[in-house]
């Protein structure tokens, strides 16, 4: 679907557009940004992948350069995410 398409285009279509205004309310006080990760946990990696979409985009990469295997492991939107990176490096 958005193939050929900047990652960062790719992870707010696919990861971040439906929770972006809920995000982005939660960014002027700690105890919002802890409650927006821990409703949102099944999605990131990490609480630091939740603070802005470049970190989840590291901490994604970061974590599927170190379990890389042939089978896909995690959760759903960890198996999404590392689709991703798989088009994007197979497109190189």
């Amino acid at each position: 679907m958005f193939k050929g398409r900047p990652l960062i285009i790719q992870f707010y279509h696919l990861f971040w557009k439906e929770n972006y205004t809920k995000w982005k309310d939660s960014q002027d006080d700690e105890v919002a940004k802890r409650k927006f990760y821990t409703q949102n946990k099944d999605q990131f990696i990490s609480e630091y992948a939740s603070s802005h979409i470049a970190e989840d985009i590291a901490e994604s990469f970061t974590e599927f350069v170190l379990k890389h295997s042939n089978k896909v492991r995690g959760t759903r939107y960890e198996a999404q995410k590392d689709g991703i990176f798989l088009s994007t490096i197979q497109s190189l």
